[in-house]
């Protein structure tokens, strides 16, 4: 028992660094594939702060944060490339594959070779320094006086680019969305 909280780490980051390295070599690449991507990864890293943590609330407002961000991303495709097909070539595909499988060996020769006492006493100091840093600071001093005005300031900073934007479309009539018939 003692190695599986470092096992599943070992995991989720193998998977994240698979994520980042799929799209490097393919020179054209849908964009709902790479949203995809990021949504997948940014559930990795929610369940990776939420289990270092022991609190997914961070977690949860990063996930909604995300899924906020894609669905503005979905309109925009939506109007840009309406009916734009996702291609897969045989030969991007086989270099993937060839790419997990490179890595997968690399990791797991590097988690045979060296010592599995070490890393796990260095991952949970590491995790006792941030739980340390995480009651201490950021708990306490979430919305306090030095973090408040930064919060306020993001709030009004979002809200007068989005009118801005408005104002902008409204000026040049521009639409929000292009209607292409």
């Amino acid at each position: 028992m003692e190695n599986f909280f470092f096992n599943i780490n070992f995991m989720v980051d193998f998977s994240m660094i698979i994520l980042i390295m799929l799209p490097s070599n393919m020179p054209k690449i849908h964009p709902i594939f790479l949203m995809i991507i990021l949504l997948i990864y940014t559930i990795l890293i929610c369940l990776k702060i939420g289990s270092t943590l022991n609190n997914f609330w961070f977690s949860y407002i990063l996930f909604l944060i995300t899924i906020g961000g894609i669905m503005i991303l979905i309109m925009y495709l939506t109007s840009m490339s309406n009916n734009e097909l996702m291609i897969f070539s045989l030969l991007n595909i086989k270099w993937v594959i060839y790419k997990m499988f490179i890595i997968s060996l690399f990791f797991t020769m590097s988690y045979i070779f060296f010592s599995k006492k070490i890393i796990y006493n260095l991952y949970n100091l590491e995790i006792m320094n941030f739980y340390i840093f995480n009651n201490n600071i950021i708990m306490k001093n979430l919305y306090m006086m030095p973090n408040l005005d930064l919060t306020i300031f993001l709030m009004i900073y979002l809200f007068l680019m989005m009118m801005l934007s408005t104002l902008i479309c409204k000026k040049f009539n521009i639409p929000m969305r292009q209607n292409i018939f």
